[in-house]
């Protein structure tokens, strides 16, 4: 991969190769936490939560890490990588991710082309009661505030030209929908995307493609609580101008790929064949549906301004 950061930011094989206790259940402990390898001249008081990745950094981890932080299908047999050590598969066949991982690529357009400007993976941090997209955005921050003191080495994303942000992420970002711990009552992810778009300026799209969906179409009876704000939730994140919500495809695995172990490429089926497709297709299905809803009342207003007009 060309054009990454030009950045002092050695391999960490000891985050990736963690022996912790195989009773944690959460994927963080396994890819994450002891991850401080970060210098891109910025001063970032979360390191540990962020990492940039330069080419052949392997920080999606192993089979079992890169499966219980993207990869996996729930209620699926042939849907997991490594049924005995995933921290998803571990707690049970229908079981759903409890935590977040996010890997981000930051491009330019330079003339008719994208180039890689940065990847960085975020991850959540229970103890501080903090999602990956919060660690994202304070990312965007130390990058404004580097440009302000006019330091080098930061992402500017402010030169006016055009930059795209693509965020692979375990679930979508949530809104008033966590029920696990380590997650504020009031956390809503979906603000937080906003925010950093806002911060971010017109320049610059954002898209979204989560390998899960939380909460989001789980009731299709009585509507309760929490998915109808987790619902709400993604409708605002289509409502806003610059940021999109999109299902994988095979290219944006195969893109994943390069940052995991080369084990878990011998480890992966047929995508055409596989349960991945089918629950990607079917995320994609669940995130039209929820723009449609979005798109309802401006609809229903065209219709009765055209009814007029006649």
């Amino acid at each position: 991969m060309a054009d990454l950061d030009d950045v002092q930011d050695p391999l960490l094989d000891t985050a990736l190769d963690s022996t912790k206790d195989e009773a944690d259940d959460s994927v963080l402990s396994e890819i994450a936490v002891n991850d401080t390898s970060v210098d891109d001249g910025v001063e970032d008081p979360d390191h540990e939560h962020k990492k940039i990745a330069k080419a052949g950094d392997k920080v999606l981890g192993n089979k079992k890490e890169f499966c219980g932080a993207f990869y996996h299908v729930p209620r699926s047999k042939s849907g997991c990588l490594d049924k005995q050590s995933c921290a998803i598969a571990k707690r049970g066949h229908d079981a759903t991710p409890l935590t977040a991982v996010a890997l981000v690529k930051y491009e330019q357009q330079e003339s008719s082309e994208w180039a890689i400007k940065s990847v960085r993976r975020y991850t959540n941090c229970s103890d501080k009661m903090k999602h990956a997209e919060e660690f994202f955005l304070m990312d965007i921050d130390c990058q404004l505030e580097a440009r302000h003191k006019g330091e080098e080495g930061f992402l500017d994303f402010w030169n006016k030209k055009k930059w795209q942000i693509t965020m692979y992420l375990t679930m979508q970002p949530c809104h008033l929908s966590t029920d696990t711990g380590g997650t504020k009552e009031d956390q809503s992810c979906c603000e937080v995307m906003i925010k950093a778009k806002e911060k971010l300026g017109d320049n610059v799209e954002i898209v979204i493609k989560p390998t899960h969906l939380c909460q989001v179409g789980w009731y299709k009876g009585k509507p309760r609580e929490k998915p109808k704000n987790a619902e709400k939730g993604v409708r605002k994140l289509f409502k806003t101008t610059g940021i999109e919500l999109e299902c994988m495809k095979e290219g944006d695995w195969k893109y994943l790929l390069q940052y995991a172990q080369p084990e878990v490429e011998n480890k992966l089926p047929d995508y055409d064949t596989s349960r991945r497709k089918t629950e990607d297709e079917k995320i994609g299905e669940e995130l039209h549906n929820q723009q449609l809803e979005q798109l309802a009342p401006e609809l229903a207003q065209l219709s009765v301004n055209e009814k007029r007009r006649k």
